[in-house]
C-alpha cells in the first residue's frame, strides 16, 4: 500500500490548533478506547479508527494539518483485521454518526489524493480524522469526570455496605421481622453492575435512616455522627464499626523530608490523591478547594474536613487524605476515625502508617 503524503493546512478559526500541538496518533486511539463507555464506541470502530490511523504519515500527528485517510477500502480491511467490507463500511457510517470522523467521497465514492501542480497532496477525498482530534481535550475531560464518577461510587458503595454490616450486628434480635429481606434487598440492588449515581445516594440515605433507628438506643454509638461525643465512646465506635486500626501502631520517631514538605512536592507523592488531579494546583486556595472535594468523596463531612486540616496543616492533610483513600475500604466510619487519628496524632504519635508525625504548632 502506497504511504500517503499530506501538506499542513490551517482549518478555519473554529477548529484552530496550536502549529506546536503535535500528538501521538496511538495516545488518542488509546483515548478513544478509554471512553468507549462514555461514547458508545463499539470494538467494531475501534478497529476501523485504528486501521485509518495506521495510514496517516508516520509520526506525531499536528491536528492543524490535513488528516484525511484516502487508501481505498480494499486495500485496507487488512489492517482492520480482515474485516468484512460491507461491515467495514457500516463502522465508517457509525463513526460518523458519533462526530469521530467525516466521509468526504466523490461523486462516485472513490477515495483519492489531490495534488497540485509540483505532485504535493493539498487535499484529498476519503476519511477526514480531523473531528476526532479536534475532540481530544473534550474526551479527556469526559474520562477525568467519568472517573471522578466512578471514584466517588465505589465510595459511596463502601460506606452503604459497611454500614449494612453494622447493622447486620448491632440488630441481629430483629432480623425476623423483616430486616433480613431489608437488608437482602439493599445489597442485591448494590450487586448491580450499573447502577446510577443517583440511585447509589437515594440507597444511601435510606441505609443511613435505617441505621439510626438500631444506632440510636446501642451505647456504642452516640448521637449526632460522634460529632461532640467524649473520647471514649468515640473510639468504642470506631472498633464496633471495624475501622482499621493502623493509628495504634507503637510509637516511633518520626522526621518529615523537609525537601518534599513544600504542600505541591506533597501533593505529588501522593499516589492516589494526584490520580484524581493530574494537575497539581497553582494557588494554596485551589489546593485546599481541591482536598475538601477529595475527602468529601470520601464521605468526610465538611466539619471534620476543616477539622483535619486545622489539626493537621496542609501538607500533613494531604498525606492524611492520600492515606484514607488507599484504606477507605476497610474504614466503616470516617469521622470517627478522623477523630480517633487527630487525638493520637495530638497526644504526639505518628499516624496514617507513620506518614504524619510530630503536631504542628501553626494553624492554617
Amino acid at each position: 500500500m502506497t504511504t500517503q503524503t499530506t501538506a499542513r493546512t490551517t482549518r478555519g478559526p473554529g477548529n484552530f490548533v496550536p502549529a506546536y500541538a503535535f500528538v501521538d496518533r496511538w495516545a488518542v486511539l488509546q483515548l478513544v478506547k478509554d471512553t468507549a463507555e462514555i461514547t458508545g464506541i463499539r470494538e467494531r470502530e475501534i478497529s476501523i479508527l485504528a486501521a485509518h490511523l495506521s495510514v496517516l504519515p508516520k509520526g506525531k500527528l499536528n491536528p492543524g494539518q490535513m488528516l484525511i485517510s484516502y487508501a481505498q477500502v480494499t486495500g485496507i480491511l487488512e489492517r482492520a483485521n480482515c474485516m468484512d467490507e460491507r461491515r467495514f463500511r457500516r463502522g465508517e457510517a457509525r463513526l460518523e454518526e458519533l462526530g469521530l470522523v467525516v466521509r468526504k467521497l466523490s461523486g462516485n465514492g472513490r477515495r483519492f489524493p489531490v495534488r497540485d501542480g509540483k505532485g504535493r497532496v493539498i487535499d484529498a477525498y476519503g476519511i477526514d480524522l480531523a473531528p476526532l482530534f479536534s475532540r481530544i481535550a473534550e474526551l479527556q475531560h469526559a474520562l477525568q469526570q467519568h472517573r471522578d464518577q466512578m471514584a466517588e461510587m465505589r465510595s459511596i458503595r463502601s460506606r452503604i455496605s459497611a454500614t449494612l454490616s453494622t447493622i447486620k450486628r448491632h440488630a441481629i434480635d430483629e432480623m425476623s421481622n423483616g430486616l433480613a429481606e431489608r437488608l437482602a434487598d439493599f445489597r442485591n440492588r448494590l450487586r448491580r453492575r450499573n447502577v446510577p449515581l443517583v440511585e447509589l445516594a437515594d440507597i444511601e440515605t435510606e441505609v443511613m435512616t435505617l441505621s439510626r433507628k438500631y444506632r440510636g438506643s446501642d451505647p456504642k454509638y452516640c448521637r449526632n455522627d460522634h460529632i461532640g461525643c467524649d473520647q471514649n465512646s468515640a473510639k468504642e465506635s470506631a472498633d464496633s464499626g471495624q475501622i482499621v486500626r493502623h493509628i495504634e501502631s507503637p510509637k516511633k520517631e518520626y522526621s518529615i523530608d523537609a525537601s518534599i514538605d513544600d504542600p505541591k512536592k506533597v501533593w505529588q507523592r501522593c499516589s492516589v490523591l494526584s490520580q484524581f488531579y493530574p494537575e497539581t494546583p497553582t494557588t494554596l486556595p485551589t489546593m485546599i478547594r481541591a482536598l475538601f472535594d477529595f475527602l468529601g468523596y470520601l464521605g468526610l463531612r465538611q466539619t471534620w474536613r476543616e477539622t483535619l486540616v486545622k489539626s493537621f496543616g496542609l501538607s500533613n492533610a494531604l498525606r492524611v487524605a492520600n492515606y484514607l483513600a488507599e484504606h477507605i475500604e476497610s474504614i466503616s466510619e470516617v469521622d470517627a476515625y478522623i477523630k480517633q487519628m487527630i487525638a493520637e496524632y495530638r497526644r504526639g504519635n505518628a499516624v496514617a502508617a507513620g506518614t504524619v508525625g510530630l503536631p504542628l504548632t501553626a494553624q492554617l
